[in-house]
């Protein structure tokens, strides 16, 4: 009796191939050895596991769950789900943070997988068959070892459920009556998996189109509902999640990010598809097959080992096409299923963006392959079996031996040994880390920022970066990434904190430029940063003057408050570009403060001098390398993105001028759009940063505030403090678990003018602050608080709509037209060429009516905004008279102060409300590229 008939006598599976079976005691003795080797060689890929960035994510997500935290995706992600974490959980809980626990659950899971895809094959194949595809698995190839060893079990855990799923597929097959519990189970198995890794669809697919085809006639309500609640309770996280988030993996809102290599702006078309085949045909397949490290990128052509790959992968493509012909027999119909895994994998790489990892050597998600290539070597084992005994023997020898032949010299992503004999991270480099820790602990130091240490591909992985050490620290410091942790409430943790340290080798030409006092812990953490002194005063321009260093006059560009009025470098590479800021006499200086239009324009090398009334400068700082904006918000710097400047301190001195000097060697341009100067102020602050915090915070509840804008380390307090009542930005990049970073940081933050919301800033940037609330019509409360003075905003008065009843244009009359139809022609009304003084819009209120405010809409042509604009009214509209009008909005918040910032939108205000029937807005500046475009206007009255 086969095999297959002895353990399964009712199913059906009676091979037809002639078993030439050995005895039954060789076979027991040839299966343990094949699941001996197998677990042997998981122990040493075990004990030869790492620590990194990905599998310190899952210890953390582990831990966060023993402290009754539950999220649905690991953080930074809105995909992979989380349940491997709560396997660690436990193990945790007993161990303590260690890289053993989150190391142990990827071998156990692969050894799982085997002995489900056992049961599998023993149903499809004869013994032969079954032995090669299990010795395949047993001596996989080395990508797949090294995934048996990562602790990132999102991989593992899928292909296991996916196996679950396959068995199940193959008892409803064989079953005369779908019973409602299997349909449960099935749906259950499929929801699950779906939840754990997308990918898992490569083979839910299959396997529901198999159930569909091949027993729709005992689908009947009770199955369906089974299906239907398993597969819903399966994916419930999934479900809960998109249904709070607005479905985005249905792609109707949200963020959709199936994976980081998606965030990907091009389309796919002919050209793309073409690359990924090659870099699947070139790099995936062959990794995949056990035949290339992915450090070694593509098999030479022409190479012995290019013909034997070429051999391998015919017989894999015949293979497939073998059991898509064996399911035509109804005995074998379910073989097809994992030839049409094997499709769905290689298309899920060459038809989506996954191929970009393909191509970058990191075929990760060809891992389903790991579920086809064994039934494909089963095939040729039982085929081969039909023969004689000892082919397959020596296909699966051979098979082994071409796998284990590259375990030694495999690099992965970390570049760190699969096998190693020395042991892996726990027995080389845990206890020094935790000793590390613990020494940052003795010296006082109770938050850290780090930076994440990314994987540099296929170099060896070995300093902590963020994340390993946050895992490892128990307790503490608390760690969090610098400027990107995909924690924010660790982020804010460390951001709130008085005196966090800074592990970070790059930090030094930041530090320079702040020029604050600190000191270097053990050579390599920068911390105890001292406060600066003499800047408790923001200096007020007057008779200022700012040129370029060409001589060319800038205005009053850097201190209008106006975010589209700014200073860019010309020329980033060659250097030599810069500005001069005479201040029109001697003044006390001790600081200041240069304000990017987006965070990455800052200079990468700089000079900054000073100069008294005799014009002779002096060094104050030169910094080179400087990489991403470093300044002071409450007792400590911030390295971050978000509310990012560059900021210098220094010993307080007279000066009059200050010369700005891009070195040059950039990669992006230098601007300034806004600069402050610092100097004394009459009093010393009388409270600390904490007691200001306290009082802030009374003030922020008193005031009934339920959107706080404030810099880096107050909003940091304020999110930790007030979180569920009040909404609030903190620095870190992600706002949530799941990878969001909106508002974006590349975009001014708009501020909500309405009553509820509320902008805290220092007491020296107060006066600037209200001056833009003043002069943009915002009614307000002004509440002192410390070092600090919250703004509760109450909105803006009046602004009641005026009908217009009548757009005309000499341009594009007919689009203008209809704007007052509110459906513009084309989508809006354009000047038709780049913004040149004289092109007007001429609004009719229908009669003399007293406007206020003028609002401009231009959505989805942000660049279009007027560069300047005055305007005009007129009784009859034929005599006109000019209006005084200043932009009043968007008001958007650096972090320090508001200003200004069109884009989509544009807000004027009458200086004096206007009696009059007919408003011409009217250009009164050039920008030679950008048209001026107008999909909506509005008027007001005052």
């Amino acid at each position: 009796m086969s095999l297959a008939r002895r353990l399964h006598p009712d199913s059906g599976f009676e091979p037809r191939l002639s078993d030439q079976h050995p005895p039954p005691a060789v076979r027991r003795f040839l299966l343990f050895l094949v699941y001996f080797l197998a677990a042997a060689l998981l122990a040493w890929r075990f004990l030869s596991s790492q620590l990194h960035y990905d599998s310190a994510l899952i210890g953390l997500m582990a831990q966060s769950f023993l402290e009754g935290d539950f999220y649905p995706f690991f953080f930074g992600n809105n995909y992979m789900g989380t349940l491997d974490a709560l396997l660690a959980a436990p193990l945790l809980a007993v161990t303590g943070p260690t890289s053993l626990a989150v190391n142990i659950w990827p071998p156990l899971l692969y050894l799982a997988f085997m002995a489900v895809l056992y049961k599998i094959l023993a149903r499809l194949f004869n013994f032969w068959g079954v032995l090669t595809g299990l010795s395949w698995l047993a001596l996989p190839p080395a990508y797949g070892l090294f995934f048996a060893g990562e602790a990132r079990t999102h991989y593992g855990l899928a292909m296991l459920l996916c196996a679950l799923l396959f068995l199940l597929t193959l008892k409803l097959w064989q079953s005369p009556r779908w019973r409602a519990a299997t349909c449960f189970a099935w749906g259950l198995t499929a929801g699950v998996a779906f939840w754990t890794n997308f990918l898992s669809a490569e083979v839910i697919l299959p396997c529901g189109l198999f159930l569909l085809f091949a027993g729709w006639r005992r689908l009947g309500p009770l199955q369906l509902a089974g299906f239907f609640l398993g597969a819903v309770l399966g994916a419930l996280p999934l479900i809960a999640y998109n249904a709070a988030h607005g479905w985005p993996h249905l792609g109707l809102g949200g963020d959709l990010r199936l994976g980081p290599e998606l965030n990907m702006n091009r389309d796919m078309n002919g050209d793309t598809v073409a690359r990924y085949l090659k870099a699947a045909w070139q790099t995936g397949l062959p990794i995949m097959l056990g035949l290339l490290s992915p450090h070694q990128w593509a098999i030479p052509q022409g190479t012995p080992l290019f013909w034997l790959y070429a051999v391998m992968a015919a017989g894999v493509g015949l293979a497939a096409l073998g059991l898509v012909l064996r399911s035509l027999d109804q005995t074998y119909r379910p073989s097809w299923i994992p030839a049409a895994v094997l499709a769905c994998s290689l298309g899920a790489v060459v038809l989506t963006h996954y191929g970009s990892q393909v191509e970058q050597a990191r075929p990760r998600y060809l891992l389903w392959l790991l579920f086809a290539l064994p039934f494909c070597w089963a095939w040729w084992g039982g085929l081969l079996g039909r023969l004689t005994s000892w082919l397959p023997v020596a296909l699966a020898l051979g098979l082994a031996v071409s796998n284990a032949s590259l375990y030694l010299d495999f690099r992965g992503l970390w570049g760190n040994p699969i096998l190693d004999a020395r042991g892996g991270y726990f027995f080389q480099n845990e206890s020094q880390a935790k000793d590390r820790l613990a020494a940052m602990r003795r010296a006082g130091m109770r938050f850290l920022y780090a930076d994440e240490q990314k994987a540099r591909p296929f170099q060896r992985h070995a300093a902590e970066g963020a994340y390993e050490m946050s895992f490892l620290a128990g307790g503490g410091p608390v760690v969090a990434e610098l400027n990107q942790d995909k924690r924010p409430e660790a982020a804010a943790r460390v951001d709130a904190s008085n005196n966090p340290g800074f592990l970070w080798e790059p930090l030094k030409p930041q530090a320079e430029l702040l020029g604050l006092q600190y000191d270097l812990w053990q050579g390599e953490i920068f911390w105890n940063f001292r406060e600066p002194a003499n800047v408790e005063r923001l200096l007020v321009p007057q008779n200022w003057r700012v040129t370029t260093l060409d001589g060319q006059p800038l205005q009053d560009n850097l201190w209008d408050a106006n975010f589209r009025t700014i200073y860019v470098t010309a020329n980033h590479q060659r250097g030599g570009d810069g500005f001069i800021l005479d201040m029109g006499r001697e003044e006390q200086v001790a600081g200041i403060s240069l304000i990017p239009t987006v965070f990455w324009e800052v200079p990468r090398n700089v000079r900054v001098e000073a100069a008294g009334e005799d014009g002779v400068y002096r060094l104050l700082r030169e910094v080179r390398l400087y990489r991403i904006p470093f300044f002071l918000s409450g007792p400590h710097p911030f390295l971050k993105q978000r509310y990012g400047r560059i900021e210098c301190y220094f010993p307080m001195q007279s000066l009059r001028y200050l010369r700005f000097t891009h070195l040059g060697d950039d990669h992006s341009p230098w601007s300034v759009h806004e600069i402050l100067v610092f100097g004394p102020g009459p009093d010393k602050p009388a409270h600390t940063w904490e007691q200001s915090m306290d009082l802030a915070l009374q003030a922020i509840r008193d005031a009934g505030i339920k959107r706080l804008y404030a810099d880096a380390w107050p909003s940091a307090k304020a999110y930790l403090a007030l979180a569920n009542s009040v909404w609030t930005l903190p620095a870190n990049r992600f706002t949530d678990v799941y990878g969001q970073s909106a508002p974006r940081m590349d975009q001014p933050l708009a501020v909500d003018v309405s009553p509820g919301s509320g902008v805290l800033v220092l007491s020296r940037e107060a006066e600037m602050v209200e001056e833009v609330l003043r002069n943009s019509g915002v009614a307000y409360k002004r509440h002192a608080a410390g070092r600090f003075v919250l703004f509760a905003l109450q909105g803006r008065s009046g602004k009641t709509p005026l009908p217009i009843v009548a757009v005309h244009s000499p341009v594009d009359s007919e689009a203008a037209a209809s704007l007052a139809l509110r459906v513009p022609a084309n989508g809006r009304w354009a000047s038709q060429e780049g913004q040149r003084p004289g092109i007007y819009l001429e609004l009719d209120l229908g009669q003399r009516r007293e406007v206020g405010w003028v609002e401009l809409q231009n959505p989805n042509f942000h660049a279009d905004f007027p560069r300047g604009l005055k305007a005009l009214v007129s009784e009859d509209g034929h005599e006109w008279r000019a209006a005084a009008i200043d932009l009043a909005g968007p008001i958007a918040f650096s972090g320090q102060v508001l200003y200004l910032a069109q884009g989509r939108k544009s807000l004027y205000r009458f200086r004096q409300p206007a009696q009059a029937r007919y408003v011409r807005l009217e250009l009164d500046a050039e920008d030679p590229l950008w048209w001026w475009s107008v999909e909506r206007v509005e008027a007001f009255g005052p």
